[in-house]
């Protein structure tokens, strides 16, 4: 099919299609609008298509157009210190990337325009775009004429396309001026081949042979005869690794050049020797070098840095010895588990230098101090049609549908991979557990005793498997089953650039070798018995009866019956996955089976797996080569029983994370009980991280200047390594007995409007209660359940942070869900201000907003950050601590304002704490503050600005929230790892590195609705 026909109907597809829902775009009358306007494209060209063809056009390009356009893509978050913008339109211009006469004619423009070309919807590529911007924005423009080093972390999920990220940084950056780039790939070959294949198609761009080449350079070609733009460089090769060798070969710092190269301390070794013997100061100095170290959280990390500045890893040394060489150098990290990056050392420069003997040669290099991304760190938002560990496992924070089919607990595995085994006789594995024999000895710790005297861990030495479990068997059928399905639906999917050739399965069940090579060869002999019975006998047989039950069991659901498609994020769909029944897949089943290689990837197997050219079908037994980075195309089929200690292993084992168009429904997952445990821990590690990040985003910060917490829960999983947590030291944590308000709010007309009409929407419909004098209530508010609260919290609002309450609302149904707390709330309305009064026609009742002013040294905070701070008297949008009185009884009001004057010896203004712990700890409190916008727009000094945002005095107001929780006891903390240098003497936070949106401006005075006594006000809540 000629991809431009395809090209020519998504437009059409996109200009008829707006404002239509997804039935009207699957109506006769659509289709014809749209193929009528295509027989009018075509004849300009004189061409024309049959009928039939025409159909199979609509069709194709309908389900690529349904499939990429409602993908939804959400900004990358920063958390990084405001300062100047260097990325210029001048800049821009000057990097090729605005050119009207040849718009393809830069790295960056050609490979933006290659991701179009390869089926990136375009929301996706607006991301790539806008998040690559984001990132080199952050580190320096390579032509200043200054020293400067920089240094960050991008953070993505795993398996979401953060090389597609680091492709465009690493594109623009050649624009930018950038000479020597080198990328870290991992630690295995495998990850180094895959990524250097990717950086030749997606950056290099070569003619491979005569008239053919290489991936962007079907866009755009450089060099020679064609773009007059320098090609760059790639001395390292699919065979090759960076060694001193290739310095003979086509190699020269005066040139562009690109190394990818493994994180191993030979290479590095090489390339510190290297720019030694052969580039002088005066070369590297002019030289702006780019390090992209992709799994950073892995082998770069300093493991001795606990030990103090002259200690280290060989491995971090070198990264850190290759930075120092060059006047001008950034270094940017890419991890999805960004765990120990958090928590690694931050040591000054050592004062000892790192020596190099080669060939009686001494060579001595002075490191720089540590790799923490003190710069920023950089949070990217996987699109809508991203399959994450969010989609399988535990959220607290995150709405998200679980897909029910996808996961198959199994339990007959032990027998066979057993992680621990009897003393009296290896062969035996040992099985019973602590609770079992804790429930016998009535202690666990003599159950532990008991175990430990018993048996002993497994080893590799211990003879497993001697068979394979049933379990994975049905999981191999699984697998089969999964490409006939495919191969069924390759006709109306194969000319689609979302087309997935390939087939995998992996198979995870030790980290021994000599377990997974015996159960590679016990896989091969079964599958030979498999496959030679598929391919002899008939359909009615006992094999094929087999193959209709596990499909009876794994697959009528999500395939036959389409279940899948009722759990895809809200207003995507995949046309491409069509119900497909057992009788429609039989004839697929023999080309399926016969297709399949099972294969052994450990450090042993000299085995590579290459999806470079005919479509491959894979049964991978895997080691650690495919533990990080590395992507097995078309993954189905996952059968993970292997056990691990730490969560950021855990989850970069999950290969099983990514997109999936047109067989997202013949995924599977086999695991265990204790595997879905530690992985909902470990999604909630990274979910509460990424609330943090987000909350933290809205600062004028560096990450070197946050407490940045990791939580922590041993006895389910440790987060990471023990030498990285040897940095840390734990804090105790909760909610509980804390006062949250926003009081900072985004100037931004549409956010303000929206956030008003969804309240004056859904608080419009409420029975209210009185509070206050009977004529004069100052508020409105009613009673309400977890699942009410927690939708509020999620309104649309103008908050700087929009997401600020998400590790809130985790934490209230984490506590409503396991002990019965916070399960009734009093929502309150604060109506009694000095602000203009909106009519009673709204809500069915006035409300005065409350007055917050702006103090005249706090305008450029305003104009500058597009952000209003509410002060007053002080940082609180909170007018009178007696506002959370509304909650209680008015005896348990006044037992708690006596007690307070017993205790402050007569003190009359009372704390909001008082009433707030005086609520039984079933219970929480929120107050709706309306903050008045007017007077803001009158402030003579500030009025031009707010017109200029199209503010005004008819601007409906801010709506600030306040929450309280009671003191529900320690019992609710959570242990959390932070960096020791955030702690005080007794290993609290210290405030100046606390995230609180409250705590920034404790100068503010001014007038207000009330006189508010910040003595007694807890504002701190992390």
């Amino acid at each position: 099919m000629d991809r431009k026909h395809i090209d020519i109907l998504k437009l059409l597809l996109n200009k008829h299609s707006k404002d239509l829902d997804f039935n009207e775009i699957h109506t006769e009358t659509f289709r014809g609008k749209v193929l009528n306007d295509f027989g009018m494209m075509l004849s300009v060209f004189e061409t024309t298509l049959s009928a039939d063809d025409e159909a199979k056009y609509f069709d194709l390009s309908l389900n690529e157009f349904l499939h990429e356009n409602p993908i939804t893509v959400n900004l990358s978050q920063s958390l990084v210190k405001k300062r100047k913008h260097w990325l210029t339109d001048e800049r821009k211009e000057k990097a090729g990337w605005i050119n009207e006469q040849n718009p393809l004619a830069s790295y960056r423009t050609r490979y933006l325009e290659y991701l179009r070309k390869i089926g990136r919807a375009e929301k996706v590529v607006e991301e790539v775009a806008e998040s690559s911007l984001s990132i080199l924005e952050k580190i320096e423009d390579p032509l200043v004429h200054h020293p400067f080093q920089k240094k960050g972390l991008v953070v993505g999920s795993v398996q979401s396309g953060k090389t597609g990220n680091f492709n465009a940084v690493i594109n623009s950056s050649i624009d930018l001026g950038y000479r020597l780039i080198i990328v870290l790939s991992g630690g295995m070959e495998d990850l180094r081949r895959q990524t250097q294949e990717r950086i030749q198609k997606e950056v290099e761009g070569r003619e491979i042979k005569q008239g053919v080449w290489n991936g962007v350079g079907n866009i755009a070609k450089f060099g020679g005869q064609h773009i007059k733009r320098e090609q760059i460089i790639i001395p390292t090769s699919l065979d090759k690794d960076f060694n001193l060798g290739l310095t003979d070969a086509d190699f020269a710092l005066d040139k562009i050049n690109v190394l990818v190269c493994k994180k191993n301390s030979s290479i590095l070794k090489n390339i510190l020797i290297w720019l030694k013997r052969f580039a002088t100061k005066e070369v590297i100095d002019n030289i702006p070098l780019l390090i992209i170290d992709d799994e950073a959280d892995n082998a770069s990390l300093n493991n001795l840095g606990h030990k103090g500045k002259e200690e280290a890893t060989k491995i971090n040394l070198q990264i850190r010895c290759i930075l120092s060489l060059f006047s001008k150098s950034s270094y940017i990290g890419y991890t999805a588990t960004p765990f120990a990056n958090i928590l690694q050392d931050r040591n000054s420069k050592p004062e000892n230098n790192y020596k190099i003997i080669d060939r009686g040669e001494e060579y001595n290099f002075s490191p720089i101090g540590n790799l923490f991304p003190e710069d920023f760190i950089e949070l990217l938002s996987p699109p809508s049609n991203y399959v994450g560990p969010k989609n399988f496992f535990e959220t607290k924070i995150s709405d998200i549908k679980k897909i029910p089919s996808l996961i198959t607990v199994i339990n007959d595995w032990y027998n066979e991979f057993p992680y621990r085994v009897r003393k009296d006789d290896p062969d035996i594995p040992y099985t019973k557990t602590v609770e079992e024999l804790s429930a016998e000895y009535g202690s666990e710790m003599l159950a532990r005793k008991e175990i430990r005297l018993d048996s002993r861990a497994a080893t590799k030495y211990d003879n497993f498997p001697k068979d394979l479990p049933e379990s994975l068997k049905d999981a191999v059928k699984c697998f089969i089953i999964s490409c006939a399905v495919r191969l069924k639906r390759k006709p109306n999917m194969k000319d689609s650039v979302l087309f997935q050739k390939h087939n995998s399965m992996l198979i995870h069940i030790s980290r021994f070798t000599f377990w997974q090579n015996k159960t590679t060869e016990l896989l091969n002999g079964y599958f030979d018995k498999l496959k030679k019975a598929l391919n002899n006998e008939p359909v009615n047989s006992t094999v094929y009866n087999d193959l209709r039950r596990v499909w009876n069991k794994y697959y009528i659901e999500s395939i036959e019956q389409g279940i899948v498609k009722d759990y895809l994020p809200e207003g995507y769909t995949d046309e491409f996955m069509t119900p497909v029944d057992f009788d429609g897949v039989l004839n697929h089943l023999i080309a399926a089976v016969n297709g399949i290689e099972i294969v052994c990837a450990n450090s042993e197997s000299k085995f590579t797996l290459d999806y470079s050219n005919e479509p491959k079908q894979y049964i991978v037994v895997g080691g650690n080569r495919l533990s990080r980075g590395f992507t097995l195309e078309g993954l189905t089929v996952n059968y993970f029983v292997r056990d691990t200690n730490y969560a950021d292993s855990l989850l970069q084992m999950g290969r099983w994370f990514g997109y999936r168009p047109g067989y997202l429904d013949c995924c599977k997952l086999f695991t265990t009980v204790d595997t879905i445990e530690s992985f909902d821990f470990s999604t909630g590690v990274i979910e509460d991280i990424e609330a943090q990040f987000s909350k933290m985003s809205s600062k004028d910060r560096t990450p070197a200047e946050f407490a940045i917490k990791v939580m922590n829960d041993p006895d389910v999983i440790k987060i990471t390594r023990p030498s990285i947590l040897k940095n840390a030291q734990t804090i105790r944590w909760s909610y509980s007995d804390k006062l949250d308000q926003t009081t900072k709010f985004q100037i931004d007309k549409n956010r303000i409007e929206s956030a008003w009409s969804n309240f004056v929407n859904y608080f419009g419909e409420k029975k209210y209660m009185d509070f206050g004098k009977a004529e004069n209530p100052t508020i409105k508010y009613f009673e309400t359940d977890v699942e009410e609260i927690c939708k509020i919290l999620s309104m649309p609002n103008a908050f700087v942070n929009p997401n600020h309450y998400d590790p809130l609302i985790a934490f209230i149904k984490d506590v409503s869900k396991e002990n019965g707390l916070l399960n009734k709330w009093s929502v309150g309305i604060k109506i009694s201000g000095r602000g203009d009064k909106i009519s009673s026609d709204i809500l069915g009742f006035p409300i005065e907003p409350a007055i917050r002013n702006v103090k005249e040294n706090k305008y450029d905070d305003v104009r500058i950050k597009n952000t209003f701070i509410a002060s007053g008297d002080s940082s609180n949008i909170i007018t009178a601590g007696s506002d959370f009185a509304f909650a209680l009884t008015e005896e348990q009001k006044l037992t708690a304002e006596q007690k307070f004057r017993d205790e402050k010896e007569g003190k009359s203004t009372y704390p909001e704490k008082i009433y707030r712990n005086s609520l039984d700890k079933t219970r929480g409190v929120l107050i709706i503050y309306p903050i008045d916008i007017k007077t803001l727009v009158k402030n003579n000094d500030l009025s031009d600005y707010f017109h200029s945002k199209e503010i005004n005095e008819n601007t409906p107001p801010f709506l600030g929230f306040a929450v309280g929780i009671p003191d529900l006891g320690d019992d609710f903390e959570k242990e959390y790892f932070v960096q020791k240098g955030f702690l005080d003497e007794h290993g609290n936070i210290i405030k100046d590195f606390v995230v609180d949106e409250s705590s920034e401006d404790p100068e503010d005075s001014g007038t207000d609705d009330a006189q508010f006594d910040d003595e007694y006000t807890e504002l701190v809540h992390e």
